[in-house]
């Protein structure tokens, strides 16, 4: 955990409009700050249609490589914004998405040419916590919401198959293979069989087993433990819990002798990382 001292926390408690009087806030002011920040956590709304003809590559009946699309994206709270951007048929199995502006924030890292300039989700918030004005203008754009643009573009496209003059463009088989990598892109979602992991990062140890966890999900950039921390939210919420007693023994040893004595199917503990100076007596064990 970070900390701040009181001066820069009341500038930037100030920054967001909320005033300071002595040690105190005034209540409605958070109350209005929290009114009007945009939440990435909502489903966002999105308008996308098909701006170009799918077409085959080349001059035979050749896999399409891509079609241009018109992406509009409001997070809740947040402004709308708009952008051409290019649903690719080309890498790999499923269709992905191509051609993010730098002014929005995807919840993947970027790995291609075409996205390398957009940020991040990480990057986006390292951004709003130094207090930049714009960034009430700029979009997140999640995996669901990435889903939900491919759903409206396979509806378009579907249309654009049944047209008189467009029905021809493609063979019927490859518009089953244009079918199939939008659904694996809509649907996508490799599940990861329960296993028990453990390790640690700069200030946490952990280990669970989870199903759709990612082994080592805390090594992964940001972006890509998004989807984990929420199977991690939504299970430690619906789980039973119990506090494992760790006092003057190894913690480690003390959770695995825990789930070794209980068998749960799944579970999932984290706590502080022991040093010369701290060590946790017990620790919380979320379970079924």
């Amino acid at each position: 955990m970070s900390f701040l001292s009181k001066v820069e926390l009341k500038k930037q408690l100030r920054n967001l409009g909320i005033r300071v009087e002595g040690n105190y806030v005034r209540k409605r002011d958070i109350r209005k700050v929290l009114a009007n920040s945009i939440d990435f956590d909502a489903p966002a709304r999105v308008k996308a249609t098909v701006l170009s003809v799918i077409l085959p590559e080349g001059k035979g009946n050749g896999m399409p490589k891509s079609v241009s699309i018109g992406v509009e994206v409001q997070n809740k709270g947040g402004e709308k914004d708009y952008s051409n951007l290019t649903l690719r048929f080309d890498q790999g199995g499923a269709a992905t998405l191509r051609g993010y502006p730098n002014e929005w924030a995807i919840w993947d890292e970027n790995t291609d040419a075409y996205d390398q300039d957009s940020m991040t989700y990480e990057e986006y918030l390292e951004e709003f916590n130094e207090g930049m004005e714009k960034l009430d203008k700029v979009v997140y754009v999640s995996k669901e919401t990435e889903k939900e643009i491919i759903k409206q573009i396979k509806t378009d496209i579907e249309k654009q198959f049944g047209e008189k003059e467009y029905k021809n463009n493609l063979t019927e088989e490859n518009k089953k293979k244009v079918r199939k990598m939008m659904d694996n892109a809509i649907v996508a979602k490799v599940v990861v069989a329960a296993k028990i992991c453990s390790g640690s990062d700069s200030k946490f140890n952990y280990i669970y087993c989870l199903e759709g966890v990612t082994p080592d999900f805390w090594q992964q950039p940001f972006g890509r433990q998004l989807s984990d921390l929420k199977l991690i939210k939504d299970f430690t919420k619906a789980a039973k819990v119990d506090h494992i007693d760790a006092k003057g023994k190894s913690t480690l040893k003390s959770v695995k002798e825990w789930v070794a004595a209980n068998k749960p199917e799944q579970y999932f503990a984290k706590w502080q990382k022991d040093s010369s100076n701290y060590k946790d007596d017990s620790v919380e064990i979320y379970y079924k």
